[in-house]
């Protein structure tokens, strides 16, 4: 079945297939290039969170004040990529991939999530889709990562012996943990009963686990059926979460497996042979991570663990794993400002990220992705594991005291006071949860106040003990009543 799969579409449709999903890579590029163009100065700019010369010292004169220009050059990469024809569309598929990479490499804990590796694997992969001897195999290698993806998303949940996947209740916690959830997701959380509840999980590990992902192996029309389910599993997390261009690249990926309908010959193909090895051998290394996951003692592991070795410097064999865990509580890590001595503590507001409790989730632009919101949400799970705070928590709110215009204007929305007048900020722990109207939030704790010293530097103190630097333990104890002025009356 698997060989007459590969030979029918090596035969009628690997042309067509290679080239629609070739063009939907560069636009999931230029999605990605313009979300991320304008936080690349507060993000990892020379006065941004990470400097990416700190990264990257040997190249600290090239990337950190031309950071833009780079995104620029992948942009204008993926747009022309769409029209040129080979050779030049792998050329430019190859631009989009070492733009990224060097971007990824700059922004570090910012461009860390799985999206990010997953957009990298499909550019290295995708640069053959327009080699006419390799077409049919870059299109399986891509198959065989998406086959990887979905898998291993369905058996990281049943692996990680969460409780709440087991007992089929995770989607009562989903919708309002997740990190930027949507109106759909509120909405459909507040009605949402026990038995439609574990229908959704149900749904969600037939996808990920059995049968979906097995019928992508299968020739048309079972891989069809493959695809149709995940796409739909797809646009039902778009339409409850906000998870930048990864639904989208989801769904480029798909169109590797034919659809139906179109029958052309390749006009350029040399050989099946070369293809269907090429397309073994690279996906063999595609799936290493699955194969340990599923038998880590069967022989096919230690050949693909011989091919990743040689894939892995262009970011090809990541493992993927999401929402292996069910997050039960949402913890948020707001920030105050202290517009003037001894005077009232004014919130600072994000873009995206839930600060007012009044505002309900919304949607982003598709496949924009805000950086600072997003992994400010991994930094209170952290907190509750014993994890120290970040380091770039500190430099980020350093920026703000030092009114930085990349970071206060660039990743932070206009706020209701003057920057210039803020002499310090503390960080305070709230729960969130879905309320009646929007969020409902209690007050936890106040971690550390924050202010800058004689030098210039960062002075973080505990609250109640102004002398002594701020753990999590002391700011646990906290008894400090702040006075805040909300949001909705300012």
């Amino acid at each position: 079945m698997l060989y007459e799969s590969v030979y029918r579409m090596g035969v009628y449709e690997a042309y067509v297939v290679a080239e629609r999903t070739r063009v939907s890579i560069h636009v999931m590029c230029i999605l990605a290039f313009l979300s991320l163009r304008w936080q690349l100065p507060g993000l990892c700019g020379s006065s941004g969170i990470i400097p990416a010369g700190n990264r990257i010292q040997e190249m600290r004169d090239v990337f950190t004040t031309r950071l833009v220009m780079l995104c620029d050059i992948g942009l204008c990469s993926a747009l022309a990529g769409i029209f040129l024809p080979f050779p030049l569309s792998t050329l430019s598929l190859a631009v989009c991939w070492f733009t990224y990479w060097v971007l990824k490499r700059s922004c570090g804990t910012f461009l860390n999530l799985q999206w990010d590796q997953l957009l990298l694997e499909c550019g290295a992969l995708g640069c053959a889709l327009s080699v006419p001897h390799l077409r049919l195999g870059a299109v399986w290698s891509l198959r065989m990562l998406l086959f990887k993806l979905v898998l291993s998303s369905g058996l990281c949940k049943v692996l990680s012996g969460c409780p709440k996947w087991s007992s089929l209740t995770a989607m009562d916690y989903h919708f309002w943990t997740q990190p930027l959830p949507t109106i759909i997701g509120y909405h459909l959380n507040r009605r949402l009963t026990p038995r439609l509840s574990r229908l959704m999980v149900w749904f969600t590990l037939f996808v990920q686990v059995f049968p979906v992902p097995w019928l992508l192996l299968l020739p048309y029309p079972f891989g069809a059926v493959g695809v149709w389910w995940i796409v739909l599993l797809m646009i039902l997390i778009a339409f409850t979460g906000n998870y930048g261009f990864f639904n989208y690249l989801t769904c480029a990926l798909a169109l590797t497996v034919p659809l139906g309908g179109t029958r052309r010959y390749d006009p350029y193909r040399l050989s099946d042979i070369i293809a269907i090895c090429y397309g073994l051998v690279v996906g063999l290394g595609v799936t290493q991570p699955l194969l340990y996951t599923l038998d880590p003692l069967h022989p096919a592991c230690h050949w693909a663990s011989s091919v990743g070795h040689y894939l892995r410097p262009m970011a090809v064999g990541s493992g993927y794993g999401l929402f292996a865990r069910m997050t039960t509580f949402r913890m948020e890590l707001n920030f105050e400002a202290e517009v003037s001595p001894g005077g009232p503590w004014r919130e600072i507001v994000f873009k995206h990220k839930p600060v007012d409790p009044t505002n309900p989730p919304y949607f982003l632009p598709i496949g924009h992705m805000p950086r600072l919101d997003w992994r400010l949400w991994f930094v209170p799970l952290g907190l509750m594991r014993g994890a120290p705070m970040p380091t770039w928590v500190d430099t980020f709110i350093e920026r703000m005291l030092r009114h930085e215009p990349c970071v206060v204007d660039g990743l932070l929305p206009r706020q209701a006071f003057d920057w210039t007048a803020v002499s310090r900020v503390r960080v305070v722990l709230w729960n969130y949860t879905f309320g009646n109207d929007g969020w409902a939030r209690e007050r936890l704790d106040t971690l550390y106040v924050a202010s800058l010293g004689p030098r210039m530097g960062l002075v973080c103190r505990s609250p109640n003990s102004p002398e002594q630097p701020p753990t999590l333990s002391d700011s646990m104890s906290s008894s400090e009543e702040p006075s805040i002025v909300p949001l909705h009356e300012s």
